[in-house]
């Protein structure tokens, strides 16, 4: 299934798929690594194939490469510059990965953030073993969350994610996305990418798997306070939000702008055929004319007869979920069409997951966000 869970934890609050054991009270790290089915090392092994020929094949280093004994007319050849890996426990195959590349163990990538779990700056929600094993992630959540406005709260969570198949670097950030599977976790940030390079910003850190990545996570654990920082950051946005209201017609206009394609080209072009209409000889004066009316009938049937993502935001604004607390503002028109883009454009949670975060549906989150920004003047 593409939950992909091998297994997992969670924290008073089953994940929608209800898999993994739901603990009463956040555990200690080390109780993480176990619940959550972590407690187990890597090791690397060589890697070889089998040939007849005296030269080394083209090789298909996403297969799993024979370990057993070779056949006996064949010769078994060591592949350089790669090994493979496997779980200790059972011999699970992992990945295939290269002689530069460093395996950060499970226990080594959490180490660094025992300290504030132990301090209760940091509180263990969720984490697990996905893919058999290839992929791994926890996820904290902050002690101090924030109120956007009364009874309205935003939870940051810290996510780390790692994995063993060689496909991705290791992934510190701060979310607001709660991780319960492979969607959500890369829901929250986590993408396959080069192994063998890292990446910062504001409130993500990305470590490659090159020399002492379990250095390197420590050192990035203590970005926690920039990442609050980041937090905060953004709660002053949404405060502001929270504060600038807005009314219906502002709402209609904002879903006509933000998810309507037609409308917003044709509201773009308008302005441009009218000033070159201006310029033209008589001929295309009469061709732009009747382009303008055109485009004009279609902002003008746009706003008379809505349509059904229109109707959707304007609901969500009116009668959606959280619409008591965010009120008829800015923050309550992103909302909605957070609402809309996460629930209403697909069916299903996973669905609605891959909708929202890859495909179309990631740009209209950031589009929407933008628009909302600009509402504030």
């Amino acid at each position: 299934m593409s939950h992909e869970i091998e297994s997992a934890f969670f924290v008073k609050e089953a994940a929608w798929h209800r898999l993994g054991t739901v603990l009463e009270n956040a555990p200690t790290i080390e109780q993480a690594l176990a619940v959550a089915g972590l407690d187990w090392d890597v090791v690397q092994r060589p890697l070889f194939v089998e040939s007849t020929s005296d030269t080394l094949p083209n090789l298909d280093l996403d297969a799993v490469m024979s370990m057993g004994e070779p056949d006996p007319i064949a010769t078994r050849l060591e592949v350089p510059g790669f090994v493979a890996q496997y779980r200790k426990t059972d011999d699970s195959f992992l990945g295939i990965v290269t002689n530069n590349y460093t395996t950060l163990q499970n226990i080594e990538a959490l180490a660094a953030y025992a300290p504030l779990v132990e301090s209760g700056d940091l509180i263990l929600e969720a984490g697990g073993s996905l893919m058999g094993g290839k992929k791994c992630w926890l996820l904290a959540r902050f002690a101090d969350n924030a109120e956007v406005k009364d009874g309205d709260v935003l939870l940051p969570y810290m996510l780390i994610a790692w994995g063993h198949d060689g496909k991705s670097g290791v992934l510190q950030a701060l979310t607001i996305t709660r991780v319960v599977c492979w969607n959500t976790l890369q829901a929250a940030g986590f993408k396959e990418g080069n192994p063998l390079k890292g990446e910062q910003s504001s409130d993500r850190i990305t470590v490659a798997h090159t020399g002492d990545v379990a250095k390197k996570v420590a050192t990035a654990a203590k970005s926690l306070v920039i990442a609050r920082a980041s937090f905060a950051s953004s709660v002053e946005v949404y405060r502001a939000m929270a504060d600038k209201a807005v009314d219906v017609q502002t709402v209609k206009d904002f879903a006509r702008e933000v998810f309507d394609e037609d409308y917003v080209k044709a509201m773009n072009l308008l302005p441009k055929l009218k000033a070159k209409a201006i310029e033209a000889d008589e001929h295309k004066k009469k061709l732009m004319a009747d382009a303008i009316d055109q485009l004009q009938a279609l902002v003008d049937d746009r706003a008379a007869n809505p349509s059904r993502v229109e109707r959707a935001i304007v609901k969500s604004f009116e009668e959606g979920p959280g619409h008591e607390l965010a009120g008829s503002t800015v923050y309550g028109l992103a909302n909605a069409a957070t609402d809309y883009i996460d629930h209403d454009r697909s069916n299903g949670d996973e669905a609605s997951v891959k909708s929202s975060w890859f495909g179309s549906g990631a740009g209209l989150r950031k589009k929407s966000f933008d628009a909302a920004l600009a509402l504030l003047g």
